[in-house]
């Protein structure tokens, strides 16, 4: 068991103190608050930690009460407290196998190994499709002269909305402000973050300081932690960038919605849509297929490292096309660019490496960005559910060998899109499957094949 900080603080009011306590817990590491109040109140929330509360009545007959924080990576047991595993507390990172058969020992040498590996998954669709030169010059045309666009705007009531939604656990980035200060800022401090924030909307300007992420790397459940591989990079950045983000997100699908240009089979990242509702959508394309007698085969797409691996320079090309303002494009192009991270393992920080193509994991930006850049997709085929990467393409007849060829084909114009757009669709894990009431029919064939690679598995019914 590690050793445990303790602090006892007696509070007149936890309610009016709790800032205070929360700055005081963290700067100093502490494990377990001990917390007496004269007037005991339900427990309130302290940033990081689990409360308990105990109240009694002192011999005055006043109330009495005695609170318990345990910090979250900490289960209280029955007369002690001990370390519990929790998948964010657990980030110890073994020895790791570098690529060239090597082993990086010091935590010094597992951070720049694990940095090398995510520089690398930047990196490895970048030679995909066609180069994008022509595209930057198209890119280059349209930011030139560019005007402000006064729907980027923001004010300070919408700012403190978003404020209120932040969760108080989120760690901080680099600039090390929680999101629990920002919490506490007052209308003043608040008013002039909507100037700052106008003044980058208004100059399609994203500040530097802001864009900076440091990776703390996850060991995956269930592969090998001496892989680099097999540890995810979980990216913390700046609070206050991520409150930018915000707005921009909120602009660009206003901006969407209002237009009617999202892929209505794309169930990812959007208000009021999920994974149940894709599900309800295949199901009921299923129901019918089988009503009319037909098959239904589908074939379930997997994109290896899509966030990641997202090309700059096309996102901003399928932006142009939508008709985003250039303010807007321009922006997004400096959200983009010149991206620094870093890795922390324990107290080691590797070098600092810029990131050449893709969005940070974790930002709010990253996710809309992905849909818009997979979002012509739809003028393929109409027979086709998305969830963000994750892409499903079926089709009805009630004959097999027949079925196979049309997803066959539906597959090829799906692969040559992907290529285009430098998305890797990862054979071993796309699959395909058959639906049908007819169990004696004669399997039809497979497995699938798309740009020289074949699907893991033949066309077959589900269990």
């Amino acid at each position: 068991m590690g050793k445990l900080q303790i602090l006892t603080y007696n509070a007149r009011s936890l309610k009016d103190n709790r800032a205070i306590l929360e700055d005081l817990a963290a700067k100093h590491q502490i494990d377990v608050l001990l917390v007496q109040e004269t007037r005991a109140k339900d427990t309130p929330d302290i940033r990081g930690y689990t409360g308990y509360s105990l109240k009694w009545q002192a011999a005055a007959g006043g109330p009495l009460g005695l609170s318990t924080y345990i910090k979250t990576g900490i289960t209280r047991m029955v007369g002690r407290a001990r370390l519990a595993r929790s998948k964010r507390q657990n980030s110890h990172i073994p020895a790791l196998q570098r690529p060239d058969g090597t082993r990086a020992e010091t935590e010094a040498e597992r951070a720049e190994a694990l940095v090398d590996r995510y520089l690398y998954v930047h990196k490895m669709t970048e030679d995909l499709g066609n180069p994008t030169a022509p595209v930057e010059e198209v890119i280059r045309r349209y930011l030139r002269g560019c005007a402000p666009d006064s729907r980027l705007k923001t004010t300070a009531e919408e700012l403190e909305s978003e404020i209120k939604k932040l969760k108080v656990k989120k760690a901080p980035g680099a600039d090390g402000i929680p999101n629990a200060a920002i919490k506490h800022l007052p209308p003043k401090i608040v008013q002039q973050t909507a100037v700052i924030f106008n003044e980058c909307l208004k100059k399609s300007y994203f500040p530097s300081i802001w864009k900076t992420a440091t990776i703390q790397p996850i060991p995956k459940p269930g592969k090998d932690p001496t892989l680099p591989a097999s540890h995810r990079p979980i990216s913390l950045l700046s609070n206050l960038g991520k409150l930018l983000e915000r707005i921009i997100a909120k602009r660009l699908t206003e901006y969407l919605e209002e237009n009617d240009l999202l892929n209505v089979q794309q169930y990812g990242f959007r208000r009021q849509h999920s994974t149940t509702h894709a599900l309800m959508e295949f199901s009921d394309v299923a129901t019918l297929a089988m009503s009319l007698g037909k098959h239904l085969g589908a074939v379930l797409l997997d994109a290896s490292e899509a966030f990641p691996t997202m090309n700059h320079a096309l996102l901003l090309h399928k932006m142009a096309a939508l008709k985003f303002s250039p303010a807007t494009v321009k922006l997004v192009k400096r959200y983009l660019e010149d991206r620094p991270f870093t890795v922390r393992v324990g107290e080691a920080q590797s070098t600092r490496r810029i990131m050449p193509q893709g969005t940070p994991q974790g930002s709010c930006l990253g996710p809309l960005l992905f849909i818009i850049y997979i979002n012509s997709i739809k003028g393929l085929d109409s027979l086709q559910i998305l969830y963000a990467d994750d892409t499903t393409i079926y089709d009805g007849h009630k004959k097999a060998t027949e079925l196979r060829q049309l997803l066959q084909n539906k597959l090829d114009r799906v692969a040559r899109y992907m290529d285009r757009s430098k998305i890797q669709l990862n054979a071993a894990k796309t699959q395909a499957i058959i639906i049908t009431r007819r169990r004696t029919e004669k399997d039809p064939g497979g497995p699938y094949a798309y740009s020289g690679r074949t699907s893991s598995g033949r066309m077959r019914p589900p269990c």
